[in-house]
């Protein structure tokens, strides 16, 4: 820039520091810290260095690492299914009636699932009926899992349709306090949308999903590879980040970019499917603001 004496002279600018966070503590997920800390803190002889640093907290690099195992349950689901309807012919026809596909079937599953771990992050699952919104069993889908290992029932068929179709997109369950469910004995939202909306007979159909699908450890040392299983290994965040705070978690952006990757490319294109990152959703709301302000103020 021109200084005052009319010299040229360089103008340093600083962008403003980005800060970008785990998330750690009891009865937190841990596995994405760990992962990406592990080479740091196993070196004590040397200092990281700064592209070290910045590599550990990459946001890219774990939801490249989710959408891998993510996209591993959605074949592993779309597999089981596709036996099941081969197997059993009133699956069969009841998916071919209503129009649902094994692929369709699988992704829903899978959404239906990590938009409960949100929900049971925020503490509104598993509600005792005296108590509110918030105060839930954050460990709620793990504990109903154990609950039907136990009891030697099917978790899809005799817990998650129930939980999906009878509560979660039932309003009324009658009773003095409308969102209690008593075959669950808690309190469960009711939720307007589209996503535990039955596309098939579920009362009617027997859909058997073998429980391994969603849990398959079989004891402490046992990571397992079910969804259940994956999923517990991630810490789900529901806090709204600033541009220029992130924390390093599974959060509903990172769910918007993994289910754009899933669609194949001429579906995207067709359907016009592609996720607006959040930075240039908060640029392009700045800058209409500023515009907006600006006509107002200079013409009012």
């Amino acid at each position: 820039e021109e200084s005052p004496s009319g010299k040229t002279k360089v103008k340093t600018e600083l962008t403003p520091a980005r800060r970008f966070s785990f998330l750690v503590g009891v009865n937190e997920s841990s596995h994405t810290a760990q992962s990406q800390l592990v080479d740091i803190l196993a070196d004590d002889k040397n200092n990281p260095a700064l592209s070290t640093l910045e590599s550990a907290f990459n946001i890219e690099v774990a939801t490249r690492e989710f959408f891998n195992r993510y996209r591993q349950l959605f074949h592993k689901v779309q597999e089981s299914l596709d036996e099941l309807v081969q197997q059993d012919e009133a699956i069969r026809e009841d998916f071919k009636a209503k129009g649902v596909n094994t692929v369709n079937f699988s992704k829903k599953l899978l959404g239906q699932v990590i938009f409960l771990y949100f929900l049971q992050k925020k503490g509104w699952l598993g509600v005792p009926g005296n108590k509110n919104w918030g105060e839930g069993n954050k460990k709620f889908l793990r504990t109903l899992f154990e609950k039907c290992n136990k009891e030697r029932k099917n978790f899809f068929n005799d817990y998650l349709e129930y939980l999906f179709y009878a509560a979660l997109n039932n309003e009324d369950r009658g009773g003095i306090d409308p969102s209690y469910y008593p075959k669950f004995e808690c309190r469960i939202p009711f939720l307007n949308g589209g996503l535990f909306t039955s596309d098939y007979d579920w009362e009617k159909t027997k859909i058997v999903i073998p429980n391994d699908i969603f849990s398959d450890g079989r004891d402490d040392n046992d990571e397992g590879s079910g969804i259940l299983d994956i999923f517990d290994l991630y810490n789900f965040t529901v806090k709204e980040d600033e541009p220029l705070e992130k924390e390093v978690a599974v959060d509903p952006e990172m769910l918007g970019k993994v289910f754009e990757n899933l669609l194949e490319v001429k579906d995207r294109k067709s359907k016009g499917t592609y996720y607006t990152p959040r930075e240039i959703v908060h640029y392009m709301c700045q800058e209409s603001l500023i515009n907006y302000l600006d006509t107002a103020v200079n013409t009012g």
